[in-house]
């Protein structure tokens, strides 16, 4: 074998290397964007469905008069399920209108309470207070109370509340 025969045989046996180490780096570069990409892409991608949750029933509600109900909201985490629980505040208006209010102040996430003496949402963190609409009137907060669709059953008077 002559000098130029063995270093051409060289550089094919390096560039062979090369190619091998190249195509091992970009393999594992390609699992990791798939991993990371998956991670980060996922929750985008996943489509939140509304979900309406019995509430309680209407003959139960007096008018004018919210009252607190704990909803349970179930959540599915690949083979598992986490069971959440939601406090609303229910609110009967006239002709049967039900308002489902959310019961998180909107300042710090704090909960807020019904003041029936006061007729006033009140939060005990920081002083927010709300109107019966949920209108912020005095304190931090910087937006009104979050309301929720609802919807009555006819034939059994429950109320359904969509999250």
């Amino acid at each position: 074998m002559s000098e130029h025969e063995h270093e051409e045989h060289q550089i094919n046996r390096r560039g062979l290397l090369r190619w091998i180490i190249n195509v091992v780096v970009g393999g594992i570069g390609a699992v990791l964007a798939v991993i990371v990409g998956g991670a980060v892409g996922s929750p985008s991608f996943r489509k939140e469905r509304s979900r309406w949750l019995p509430a309680g029933r209407i003959l139960g509600l007096q008018p004018e008069q919210p009252q607190p109900v704990t909803l349970r909201v179930v959540r599915k985490e690949g083979y598992y399920e986490a069971v959440d629980h939601e406090v609303v505040f229910l609110i009967r208006g006239a002709g049967d209108k039900v308002t489902a209010m959310s019961s998180v102040c909107t300042h710090l996430g704090c909960h807020v309470s019904w003041d029936p003496q006061g007729r006033v949402f009140r939060c005990p963190c920081h002083g927010g207070v709300y109107d019966i609409t949920g209108k912020v009137i005095a304190g931090p907060p910087p937006r009104p109370l979050a309301t929720y669709s609802t919807r009555i059953d006819p034939d059994n008077h429950e109320v359904f509340v969509e999250l």
